[in-house]
């Protein structure tokens, strides 16, 4: 049968998936990474520094995740949402 492997990822603070990524053969011949793919409608993903700025390709950052499927903070945590949440 001709199988298709997705990585759906999101994290607990966004809905089940916000990005999508269709995994390659070679990704689990070759015992390869799976990217976490592409953001779903109406999501954007940044890589950014410690400064909130965005950072070249290839560069190590923080993973931020925005749009309509991104929580709103975390329920009766009001300090970890102000910590978490930009």
């Amino acid at each position: 049968p001709n199988l298709s492997i997705i990585n759906g990822y999101g994290p607990t603070e966004t809905t089940i998936c916000s990005a999508l990524y269709v995994v390659k053969s070679y990704n689990i011949k070759e015992k390869r990474l799976a990217p976490i793919g592409k953001p779903v409608t109406n999501t954007q993903i940044y890589i950014v520094d410690s400064f909130m700025q965005p950072v070249p390709i290839g560069v190590i950052g923080e993973l931020c995740i925005a749009g309509d499927g991104l929580a709103r903070g975390y329920l009766n945590k009001e300090e970890l949402t102000a910590t978490k949440f930009v």
